[in-house]
């Protein structure tokens, strides 16, 4: 289950990297009735991913989710990201290390509630 959510957020955020105003033009697409979509389920955990991605993105400082999407989503390595943020590679190291680790305190926290649930 873990992968499984990693996967689908590391989607949601390479879309809300593009922009909110698009993300949510696409969440809207896939709520429409479309014969051959999505079942119920997948379009709930979709937007449950949405959310959850959403908050966490909103939640970090901007250094941090700069390097998170572009190390995460953007599939850049460190000296490329380095650059593109204009900072010691060691500092890039370390954005990326935290934001990583908030990441998935934040998936476990769901997965721990998911379990109490029952679901």
């Amino acid at each position: 289950m873990r992968s499984w959510i990693a996967g689908i957020t590391r989607r949601v955020v390479m879309h809300h990297h593009r922009g909110r105003r698009r993300a949510e033009s696409k969440i809207a697409k896939v709520e429409s009735p479309v014969e051959e979509g999505p079942g119920p389920d997948q379009v709930v955990e979709r937007l449950e991913a949405t959310a959850l991605l959403a908050e966490f993105l909103d939640s970090l400082d901007p250094d941090k989710r700069e390097v998170f999407v572009l190390g995460e989503l953007e599939d850049l390595n460190v000296p490329e990201i380095a650059r593109i943020v204009g900072c010691n590679i060691n500092t890039v190291y370390s954005r990326l290390r935290t934001a990583r680790q908030l990441f998935q305190a934040r998936v476990d926290r769901l997965e721990t509630v998911r379990r109490r649930e029952g679901g």
